[in-house]
């Protein structure tokens, strides 16, 4: 068999066991991360008031959602990746507003320095909830 018709096959056997919904749920998943990562950090510009000796500590406690992670919650979702992707299109933008308000209220380090932001975003997540 030559190595094009070896490549097309192979090409042709992906393209048939590609899941879009799960392809779609995965996406989600990595930009859920990345607002999390950036929630972190941004919470993570007190960290004397989180508990943590340096900013380093304070986001290293809070590990990130890898690959094998997200390869397990879309197993999770398998046959309902709608539930998945519904779920996750309402909290990644929610985060990146969150993130944002911290990222407005950052500055100076006092207690409850985050609270509006937190109380804020408690009000605007029922969409995970409802």
């Amino acid at each position: 068999m030559s190595c094009a018709r070896a490549v097309a096959l192979l090409t042709l056997t992906l393209a048939a066991c590609s899941n879009p919904e799960r392809d779609e749920l995965l996406n989600w998943l990595d930009d859920y991360e990345a607002e999390r990562a950036g929630a972190r950090v941004s919470l993570c510009v007190c960290p004397e008031l989180l508990g943590y000796a340096s900013s380093d500590e304070c986001e290293a406690d809070a590990p990130s959602v890898g690959a094998s992670e997200k390869e397990c919650i879309a197993d999770v979702f398998e046959g309902n990746e709608d539930l998945g992707i519904d779920y996750y299109s309402c909290v990644t933008p929610l985060l990146r507003t969150y993130d944002l308000c911290l990222i407005d209220s950052s500055g100076e380090c006092f207690p409850d320095w985050d609270e509006p932001c937190t109380s804020e975003s408690a009000a605007v997540f029922d969409c995970v909830s409802g």
